[in-house]
């Protein structure tokens, strides 16, 4: 099986080598407590595609996220430190033409959690 993708429901996608046709993900942006869907992303055969959020996008997502009585959600990326959520973004998108999800996923980590805020919100590796 190589002419397709897989996709799951949190965020990560993976296009394989055969796959000939339109793809388009939906990128997402969350101001506040409103969510929406922005920019659209479409990723080539043989890329690989990881998004991280701090909200869910869909029914399947809160199923896998407490949501809090303030709204807020708790989430995965938590401080070894201290065991607190520290992120630089409400989301973050990577990219890969030749790695996998899981080279990607690595890295965004590193821009997506931790002290302070990151400005750009879209990565290739």
């Amino acid at each position: 099986f190589n002419a397709g993708y897989i996709e799951s429901f949190d965020g990560f996608i993976k296009v394989l080598s055969g796959y000939d046709k339109d793809l388009t993900v939906s990128l997402y942006d969350r101001n506040g407590d409103e969510v929406s869907e922005g920019k659209t992303f479409s990723p080539l055969a043989g890329s690989s595609f990881v998004a991280l959020r701090d909200y869910p996008v869909n029914d399947a997502m809160r199923e896998y996220m407490y949501e809090k009585e303030d709204g807020s959600f708790i989430l995965p990326y938590i401080s070894m430190e201290d065991g607190t959520v520290k992120l630089k973004s409400h989301n973050v998108y990577g990219y890969s033409k030749d790695k996998g999800c899981v080279y990607v996923l690595g890295n965004l980590l590193n821009e997506f959690t931790g002290e302070g805020t990151v400005d750009k919100l879209d990565f290739e590796y």
